[in-house]
């Protein structure tokens, strides 16, 4: 998994990004702790990385008290969004990213 921290460390996108201020980090799949999260609520997190691309620290710097909320939002998002390209495909319409 490749994700993009700012200079403190905090997740800001994940996969790929057109913010250039951004810095790359790769996550060994390995031991990937953020496998099957969503993107929303990956980028709750602060990460620390090792030159192995394992995951030596983790914290959320988003209050945690709402990252479910965001999470869920997530979900609906994604699900909204495969259920529109789903329709779009089926009556051959092409929608711009």
């Amino acid at each position: 998994m490749i994700v993009f921290t700012d200079d403190e460390g905090r997740i800001k996108d994940v996969g790929a990004t057109s913010d250039k201020s951004l810095k790359e980090v790769y996550i060994n799949d390995e031991e990937n702790p953020f496998t099957n999260w969503t993107i929303a609520k990956i980028c709750c997190y602060r990460v620390e990385v090792n030159e192995d691309g394992y995951v030596i620290m983790m914290t959320p710097y988003v209050d945690t008290r709402i990252i479910e909320h965001i999470d869920q939002l997530g979900k609906e998002n994604s699900k909204n969004t495969a259920d529109i390209d789903y329709l779009a495909m089926m009556v051959d319409v092409d929608i711009p990213s």
